[in-house]
């Protein structure tokens, strides 16, 4: 009987109902989910053996993905980023915004928008084989999202919001 037990044969709605029925399993003891799947029974029984449903998943593109891509294909993201810091952007964030601008200002045509982006962010060209390539701008930019830095804006904030009390241990125990 152990092939019973099989999430293939049956649903755990019928397996637990089937207990109760042979006495394995005593009518208070039944799991709380089962009134409440016996009240309101899901309109398709979740089986095994049920045909998935045909699903088709969206493609969803965005108008800065293009931008985005080309930029991480030629510059990759050779820069680590502290994914808890919300404060500071990525570096291809920085670059987008300044593609956008210049898209917006309509100075420069389409070809030369990518080259003026990156030239304005600081960035020479390199090959995706590490951060000394860099130039000094997009340094900064890694060193203000690094989680070190978000350490020392914690610890600057900390100590300018609140006021220094001089606190002796020798008076705390004091009677």
């Amino acid at each position: 009987m152990a092939w019973s037990r099989l999430e293939k044969i049956g649903t755990i709605f019928s397996r637990v109902n089937g207990l109760i029925r042979a006495g394995a399993l005593k009518e208070e003891d039944r799991p709380l989910w089962f009134d409440i799947y016996k009240r309101f029974p899901p309109i398709d029984e979740p089986r095994f053996d049920r045909p998935a449903k045909e699903v088709t998943v969206r493609k969803i593109f965005y108008p800065e993905d293009v931008e985005r891509a080309k930029f991480h294909q030629l510059y990759g993201s050779s820069y680590r980023t502290n994914l808890a810091d919300n404060r500071s952007n990525s570096t291809s964030q920085e670059f987008l915004k300044i593609y956008s601008s210049l898209k917006e200002s309509g100075e420069f045509k389409e070809e030369e928008l990518f080259e003026k982006a990156v030239n304005r962010l600081g960035i020479k060209t390199f090959s995706r084989q590490g951060p000394e390539n860099f130039d000094t701008s997009a340094k900064q930019l890694e060193r203000r999202s690094s989680l070190a830095s978000s350490f020392r804006k914690a610890k600057e904030k900390s100590s300018t919001d609140l006021p220094h009390s001089e606190v002796n241990i020798k008076n705390i125990f004091k009677e």
